[in-house]
């Protein structure tokens, strides 16, 4: 068993989702017994999110793409200059070929940008997901009632997540709590199949439309990250993404179950 010595260095790692898997795994099988290590690791993770909520964050503008694709156009049109001989000739083309490929080089990091941010987006879910096991903060309202979860959200979002009962379909429903990702507020309705946890986080369309861009109810297989998967799906009001360490099938199948008893609720 590992002492609270041994892991005092990892609480920080895992507040700024910086372990690795082999790490993780240790770190959650101390937490497991250890109150004292999961309530500061809770204290840590508090202070992230207070440093993500305030932080200022700037983004290239526009702007600055143009230009640097503007100076490449002017770079590759430019007259050659013919040098005197070819003794000193090669450190003016050398030159240019170090401007050339830096602003190059800056392009492809500005367009390499949205991919990146796209698998950012990805893995922050189970970043919460994991963070929630962590610090055995998995729910803020217990209860198997759907009519007593979906209440407790009001007046704590903008918006009224769907809450549904999957208990017999083997999904039992455990209860709910509201998380922060990506600056934004979601919900999250909290599943157990056997002794697995499922999280299915929800939140409106207009603000998830970057992640979630197929409608019509194709579930779609999202990021895998320390031992857990994810999948997507929408509705045309709201967003999904289902995340857990059980099979991709199991996974699949809550999603299929989650929307037939939309479709079942709303008469379709």
């Amino acid at each position: 068993m590992t002492r609270c010595d041994d892991v005092k260095e990892l609480l920080p790692l895992a507040a700024d989702r910086e372990l690795d898997p082999g790490a993780f795994d240790t770190l959650q099988a101390h937490l497991a017994s250890c109150p004292a290590c999961r309530a500061r690791l809770r204290e840590l993770d508090l202070v992230r999110q207070a440093i993500g909520h305030t932080a200022t964050r700037f983004a290239a503008p526009a702007l600055l793409r143009q230009r640097i694709e503007a100076q490449i156009g002017k770079q590759r049109d430019a007259p050659r200059i013919e040098y005197g001989g070819d003794r000193w000739g090669w450190v003016g083309r050398f030159g240019g070929w170090i401007a050339a490929a830096g602003l190059a080089l800056v392009l492809l990091s500005l367009q390499l940008r949205e991919p990146l941010a796209g698998r950012a987006v990805d893995e922050a879910f189970i970043d919460s997901h994991a963070r929630a096991l962590l610090t055995d903060h998995t729910i803020d309202v217990a209860s198997s009632d759907r009519h007593s979860v979906k209440p407790w959200f009001r007046g704590k979002l903008e918006f009224s997540p769907p809450v549904v009962d999957l208990g017999g379909q083997g999904f039992e429903l455990l209860g709910g709590r509201v998380d922060y990702v990506q600056r934004r507020t979601v919900a999250v309705l909290v599943y157990r199949r056997r002794q697995h946890v499922i999280d299915v986080f929800v939140w409106p369309r207009p603000y998830g439309a970057a992640a979630s861009k197929d409608t019509g109810g194709a579930v779609r297989e999202g990021a895998v990250a320390l031992g857990y998967r994810e999948v997507r799906w929408a509705d045309d009001t709201m967003d999904y993404v289902a995340i857990s360490d059980i099979d991709r099938a199991d996974l699949q199948e809550l999603a299929q179950d989650f929307q037939q008893s939309l479709r079942a609720a709303a008469g379709g």
